[in-house]
């Protein structure tokens, strides 16, 4: 089961080895020359892109200000903001800074920093890694060096206002590498970015773009445009959310499938805004998987109690869990019909999506079999086209009897047994399990578990390796279990491991498969990212080279 945790990239200093350490009882990793990306309609894995944010390590936009942390380090108290939330007077304030916590790897070199108005401008970094070598109005020209950043091991960096002129204010400021000036406003999007990560899966799911979890989100007037002066999440006045035209424009300039998940506040104006933005404006030959909000039985998240409030509050059944599961199922349903009815006479462009826990079969059954009462007396699995579940492996490794004193060879005897074992059906005590049960049960008819056929596809929302070190009571975590993960992820044997997983995925008769996560750097708060950050060679990640070769010998099979 995947916790809330998983959402976070931690920013400290770790040195991340491209190789087991002598002793680990492997005989080293070889990095296989990895394909090229291929045509996208082949490949059968999409994504899950990290959120964005100053601290992560994925840096997809060429101007950098796009990711800055909200004003003031999220305090804007005496500022006077305009609508996309630049400064038109300090106030009381005798400054106010945009922040970065930015990763080790950020890239060094020569940057500009752009910006209109009147004011006092200034960029800065309290550890001395900033040279400022040009200034005139509008323009500060300036170096980053990499030597010292990567020594540091933390780059705090800032845009400082001193002085602004409300009747001309400074706005629209604008942070980039001096060699993207002449393209970031045709082409905004960082290309390693879109080399190591977009280019290399079929389809982007944008739910931590869309900051779906705990998301407060419900009317469209309060998203975020590409005029707001951070896509960051945090409390910047606006949604959350990236604006959608950033999400769809990556989408047509990579020919990439687009993964939308609507959040669990969300107005029907709002879906059906959504909705008609997609038709309008997304590559009519994309096609559009749609989703209400993400993992809504998942009680670490605020939409799961929300589901639970409004189906005990609309009697949708006497049993509260019950009514919980259907409300999750009737609100996935109005959401497919707003988009059907926008949708009309296109609707093949949508993949109607409900999700469930990969091993919670109950959960699954209540949600498909609930009938909406429109009169048509159809389930919600006919509503759908997709069931989609997250078959993660290794999650409960941290917990497994004598873990505390494992090895590298224990740890993976351990989820090699989970990724290869069949276990016993009906009982989902392998991820193999999972992936066969979940088929059996709910897609393919005259199963096991003795379901009806429901017509639909098996296709994965998040999936991967999910181990993490819990913190002990003392709220530390246990450091030994710590390493011990971190030397994992550059492990040969993970590699063989995700190959072997999703080989089972496709034996056992799933589908698109959106692997989680991008990039994201390995440490105490997981280790999601298939890539640790972009500035590392791709090949140096294990299970990345195995996603990219499975995909390559495995082209699109349905």
């Amino acid at each position: 089961m995947k916790i809330v945790i998983k959402c976070l990239v931690i920013v400290c200093s770790m040195m991340i080895l491209s190789c087991p350490p002598p002793g680990s009882g492997t005989s080293g990793w070889n990095p296989p020359v990895l394909p090229p990306a291929s045509a996208k309609a082949q490949m059968p894995c999409g994504i899950n892109l990290s959120g964005i944010a100053d601290w992560s390590e994925e840096i997809p936009f060429k101007d950098m200000f796009r990711i800055v942390r909200p004003w003031n380090n999220e305090n804007t108290s005496g500022l006077t903001l305009d609508e996309n939330g630049w400064i038109v007077s300090l106030g009381t304030n005798a400054s106010a800074e945009a922040l970065w916590d930015a990763p080790v790897n950020n890239p060094g070199g020569d940057f500009v920093c752009l910006y209109e108005g009147d004011g006092d401008v200034d960029v800065d970094s309290p550890y001395g890694f900033i040279t400022v070598t040009a200034r005139t109005p509008g323009r500060i020209e300036f170096t980053i060096d990499e030597t010292l950043v990567r020594a540091g091991g933390r780059f705090f960096w800032n845009v400082m206002i001193t002085r602004t002129n409300p009747a001309d204010y400074v706005r629209n400021i604008r942070v980039m590498k001096r060699e993207y000036e002449s393209s970031y406003l045709d082409d905004p999007w960082n290309p390693d970015f879109i080399s190591h990560i977009v280019t290399r899966f079929n389809t982007l799911r944008f739910m931590d773009w869309q900051a779906t979890n705990n998301s407060s989100t419900v009317n469209w007037a309060d998203r975020k445009t590409p005029d707001y002066y951070t896509q960051s999440a945090g409390n910047t006045g606006k949604s959350a959310a990236v604006a959608i035209e950033y999400m769809v424009d990556l989408c047509n300039r990579t020919g990439s499938n687009g993964w939308f998940c609507m959040p669990h506040l969300a107005d029907d104006d709002y879906m059906q805004q959504f909705a008609a933005y997609l038709r309008d404006n997304l590559n009519s030959g994309l096609t559009i998987y749609i989703e209400y909000s993400n993992e809504c039985w998942n009680w670490t998240f605020e939409q799961a109690g929300y589901c639970h409030v409004q189906g005990v509050a609309q009697n949708l059944d006497p049993d509260e869990w019950t009514a919980w599961r259907r409300f999750y199922a009737k609100r996935s349903i109005e959401m497919f019909t707003i988009f059907e009815s926008v949708f009309a006479g296109q609707t093949d462009r949508l993949v109607k999506v409900l999700a469930s826990q990969g091993a919670w079969y109950d959960m699954t059954g209540r949600v498909l079999n609930y009938v909406y009462p429109d009169g048509t007396g159809r389930s919600a699995a006919q509503h759908a086209d997709a069931l989609a579940i997250a078959p993660y492996f290794g999650s409960d490794a941290h917990a497994a009897p004598g873990s505390d004193s494992w090895n590298l060879t224990q740890l993976f005897n351990y989820l090699d047994a989970e990724v290869n074992g069949l276990g016993t059906p009906g009982a989902g005590d392998t991820v193999r399990r999972w992936m066969i049960d979940n088929y059996q049960a709910f897609i393919n008819p005259g199963d096991a578990l003795d379901q009806p056929n429901l017509n639909l596809r098996l296709i994965a929302y998040e999936g991967g390796q999910h181990l993490l070190p819990l913190r002990e009571a003392d709220g530390e975590h246990d450091q030994a279990k710590l390493e011990l993960y971190r030397r994992a992820q550059s492990d040969p044997r993970m590699y063989t491991l995700y190959k072997q997983y999703l080989t089972h995925w496709r034996e056992a008769g799933g589908e698109m498969f959106a692997m989680f996560s991008s990039v994201g750097n390995w440490g105490e708060w997981g280790y999601w990212g298939l890539l640790p950050n972009l500035a590392d060679s791709p090949a140096a990640s294990p299970k990345y080279a195995a996603v990219l070769e499975w995909m390559d010998e495995n082209p699109v099979w349905w």
